[in-house]
């Protein structure tokens, strides 16, 4: 299976809740443009609990982005912009502040980083220049937030801040040293909420990672620090199967979950009569490549409504709705014994005749390859 939409299909798919009177679309359409809520870290929600959104083009041939990429804050100011051609980053990238300023800019080559980026801080002042090369970024200089620079021409201390860990918001402090614009020696992953605890102390020589201990644990792989950490707008990812709850309560408890026949695991009753409506539907129209967003609900009377399904193929989307409105056997979920409408974003995708659906759960992290195959 092929890496789509710049490589960001790591299947994360958890349960959010949205607010009750708010609009539960996770998408909506506009011509060829598809507009996808997100939350503050980049997974798709709905739009009453929405942090971002964004605006792209879909390539109707293959499952990857088309022309300029953009999200926005809920302000409409904008946040971030890329651009793809031929199915791969290119050109110039920009990211802003809430504020309007320019958070940095750079270039993608082949969707890889490549020359000089600039980096800012909210207040306009420069942060740091980073050279890429084949991906690898180097650091030339770096500057507080008063000017005062403190690595030049590659080399002294470096302490700043970073997003550290995939699909989650925290700031960390990292510090250590540059040499040569490379991590070099001893490095501390310091948390600021908890009194700038130590995390962890990680190695690197020349650039690579060592070794790292935390609270005694050594590991050798999957380091916690790096020098950009992770960044949202990079790694958004769509091809997803979950529900979300719209329930006004902050103090909850599940009293039973979405069930389909009987059953809270959606892989084994729902998917399974999913992919055989697909297989006979892609027969009838000898179908091999097709991708479909959809969503709809449930609500608290167990009737679907809000069915929305957007594909290459307007022959899926009209029979995907009709699939989805003549479903008969979900459960709604209930919190605190009372029963609450109960939105579902499912993302498919149908290439050379194979059909892939992610696994649907509550909350689990799943792998590219933790896809449920046809047949």
């Amino acid at each position: 299976m092929k890496k789509y939409l710049k490589l960001l299909l790591l299947i994360y798919t958890t349960t959010t809740f949205a607010q009750q009177n708010g609009e539960l679309n996770f998408f909506r359409i506009n011509n060829d443009t598809i507009t996808l809520y997100l939350d503050n870290v980049g997974n798709i929600t709905t739009k009453a609990s929405a942090q971002f959104y964004r605006k792209s083009q879909i390539d109707h041939k293959n499952f990857i982005y088309k022309g300029i990429v953009e999200d926005f804050y809920l302000n409409n100011q904008k946040a971030f912009q890329y651009e793809f051609q031929n199915g791969n980053l290119t050109g110039k990238t920009m990211c802003y502040y809430p504020n309007g300023q320019l958070k940095y800019q750079g270039f993608y080559k082949n969707s890889q980083k490549d020359s000089i980026w600039n980096f800012y801080y909210e207040n306009g002042n420069i942060e740091k220049n980073v050279n890429f090369k084949s991906d690898i970024p180097y650091i030339t200089d770096y500057y507080t937030v008063k000017g005062k620079c403190i690595i030049s021409n590659g080399n002294g201390k470096y302490t700043g801040k970073i997003i550290s860990g995939f699909k989650q918001a925290t700031e960390y402090k990292i510090s250590g040293n540059i040499k040569n614009g490379k991590m070099e020696g001893k490095w501390d992953w310091i948390n600021i909420k908890t009194g700038n605890n130590t995390y962890a102390v990680e190695y690197f020589e020349n650039g690579k990672f060592i070794k790292g201990n935390s609270y005694g644990l050594e590991y050798t792989e999957d380091p916690k620090i790096s020098l950009l950490g992770f960044n949202l707008h990079e790694n958004v990812d769509v091809l997803k199967f979950f529900a979300v709850l719209n329930s006004k309560s902050q103090n909850f408890q599940f009293s039973k979950l979405l069930k389909y026949k009987n059953s809270n695991d959606l892989n084994k009753t729902f998917t399974p009569e999913l992919i055989d409506f697909l297989n006979q539907t892609n027969s009838k129209y000898n179908l091999t490549n097709y991708w479909c967003f959809i969503q709809f609900r449930i609500n608290k009377n167990n009737i679907l409504d809000c069915v929305n399904a957007y594909s290459n193929e307007n022959k899926i989307s009209n029979d995907i709705k009709q699939f989805i409105l003549q479903t008969v056997g979900f459960e709604t979920a209930q919190v605190n014994k009372e029963s609450i409408d109960c939105s579902v974003y499912l993302c498919l995708l149908l290439e050379n005749g194979k059909i892939y659906i992610p696994k649907y759960s509550l909350n689990s992290d799943f792998d590219i390859m933790n896809l449920i195959p046809n047949n």
